[in-house]
């Protein structure tokens, strides 16, 4: 926090050092540091872009061997004033690793952090939040610092490769209408999907419960699946033995039919969820289903990944001009290419998800930078479907731009069933909600400026100009006359330090005194 530490870290030989948002305006101890040649890594927090570009300048003229961290100087940071898309500015000005600094609650910031690319991530941790001192309740118990660290390795092998600086720049994105007061795309919020599949185990009961989790979840939707079997598998399918941990019959077909609600009682699900208050939605496995779902008014539909391929349907589906959202797992981007131009004929009121279809799916699988691909390739609303363990790739996706958010809900992971596994259960879909509204929230504006929840940090610790020794009237000052400390009152700030230096002196001042407007000519 001061040369004099410096140079005792120095003696120990650490292998960089850290220059805290407290010195960012303290050229004068930056450029200090930069000529003793170690890797540095430079905190950001309570100034604006000007200086951080007055920083990047002064040591890049000694080595690029350092890091430049954006930080807000806030304990805690308020998530609508951490402005992640700072993140993005930086990678764009600056040849130097870039990182996140965060004094924000929680873990899921840092993870949003490191999917925008930040290369350093620093979170506090403590042994109690109680404790007396400002920074424990921003700090990270030492298990919740153990699963931040498990989450980055997740969403970092997730990425497959690196984000593209400019993925925002994507061409303008069209807003699919679900309702008179709800859209996706835009600045809309996150459209979040909570899909039951079969995970209501054929019970009409569980299918309710699943209904009102979805909804006191704080889910935009909740979504099932509806098939006739003779419509979309063949007689000999249906037949073939299922024996499997997980089958409902000893044919496939027993198991697919124990599984299925008839149109009576999805109707029935229906003006439940109406009467909740929760939209409610399907996916249709074929034509049959798809008429049906269109027949009941509900709000769009799903066409899944099982369908991708499936042109004949595309086409149907979109002549009927209702909303859509695709997923876009087993196929690759000329398949892709190819439902965006079929659906695009029609109308562009549908939504395009990124998917990979595997239960559960590897992390280093996800691929999560097809989301820029996509943005930058198409017109309407990129979403993801994520069928990984866990929520960290999910918000992960958020982060990238993903309008549309879709993650399997169970009442209990063990049920039989392939989704069981990577489905969330009503607490944690009802932590994965609050969870992407922060991410929403925090990713902010890439304009980097001082912002109002960091002044009392600003008033406490930022430091400014005062006399290094003790001058009269008419002297001038030189440049070891002025030092920069945290002072009580405050003088002028320490970015004025060269303006100052071999002015003359129109008041008596002493050591330790703040210089302030006025004091010199």
């Amino acid at each position: 926090m001061d040369m004099v530490s410096f140079n005792f870290l120095l003696s120990l030989d650490v292998p960089f050092i850290k220059i805290g948002s407290g010195d960012s305006n303290n050229l004068v101890y930056i450029k200090y540091a930069a000529s003793k040649n170690i890797p540095l890594v430079v905190s950001t927090g309570m100034i604006d872009k000007s200086t951080v570009n007055s920083i990047y300048e002064i040591i890049a003229a000694n080595h690029k061997q350092f890091c430049l961290m954006h930080c807000v100087s806030a304990y805690p940071t308020p998530y609508d004033d951490c402005n992640l898309m700072v993140l993005q500015d930086y990678r764009k000005c600056f040849d130097v690793p870039i990182g996140y600094s965060g004094h924000e609650l929680g873990t899921k910031i840092a993870v949003a952090a490191v999917i925008l690319g930040a290369k350093v991530i620093e979170k506090h941790i403590t042994l109690d939040r109680s404790m007396k001192g400002t920074d424990h309740q921003c700090s990270l118990t030492p298990v919740e610092l153990q699963q931040l660290v498990r989450e980055v390795r997740c969403v970092e092998v997730s990425l497959k490769i690196p984000i593209d600086t400019n993925f925002l720049a994507a061409v303008k994105m069209v807003e699919v209408k679900i309702t008179d007061d709800i859209k996706i795309g835009g600045n809309n919020p996150c459209f979040i999907i909570a899909e039951v599949g079969q995970n209501h185990q054929g019970d009409i009961e569980v299918a309710k419960k699943l209904i009102r989790a979805a909804k006191e979840s704080g889910a935009s939707c909740v979504k099932f699946q509806k098939t006739c079997l003779s419509e979309k598998f063949t007689t000999k399918y249906l037949e073939k033995p299922y024996d499997s941990a997980n089958s409902w019959g000893k044919t496939y077909g027993e198991h697919k039919r124990h599984l299925e609600f008839s149109e009576t009682q999805y109707r029935e699900l229906f003006r439940y969820a109406q009467e909740i208050g929760i939209l409610f939605s399907a996916s249709a496995m074929d034509m049959v289903s798809f008429d049906f779902l269109v027949n009941i008014k509900v709000p769009f539909i799903k066409i899944s990944s099982g369908d991708s391929n499936n042109s004949l349907f595309l086409k149907y589906a979109a002549s009927k001009k209702v909303p859509l959202i695709i997923s876009t797992g087993m196929v690759d981007k000329t398949a892709v290419k190819t439902i965006y131009d079929i659906i695009s004929a029609q109308h562009k009121q549908f939504c395009l998800l990124h998917c990979i279809s595997a239960y559960p799916v590897p992390f280093e699988d996800c691929n999560l930078t097809v989301l820029q691909d996509y943005m930058k390739s198409f017109d309407v609303p990129v979403g993801y479907s994520g069928q990984e363990i866990g929520t960290a790739v999910a918000l992960g996706a958020v982060a990238l731009g993903a309008k549309v958010l879709e993650k399997h809900i169970t009442l209990d992971k063990n049920l039989k069933g392939t989704d069981h596994v990577c489905s969330l259960t009503p607490t944690e879909f009802q932590q994965l909600v609050r969870d992407v509204r922060v991410i929403e929230a925090a990713l902010g504006t890439p304009i980097k400026k001082v912002v109002t929840s960091e002044i009392p940090c600003i008033d406490k610790l930022q430091k400014s100009l005062v006399m290094g020794s003790t001058k009269n009237k008419g002297e001038i000052l030189y440049p070891g006359d002025v030092k920069i400390k945290v002072a009580e009152p405050k003088g002028l700030n320490a970015l004025r330090f060269e303006e100052v230096i071999y002015k003359t002196l129109v008041y008596d001042k002493k050591e330790d005194e703040p210089l302030n407007e006025g004091d010199f000519c």
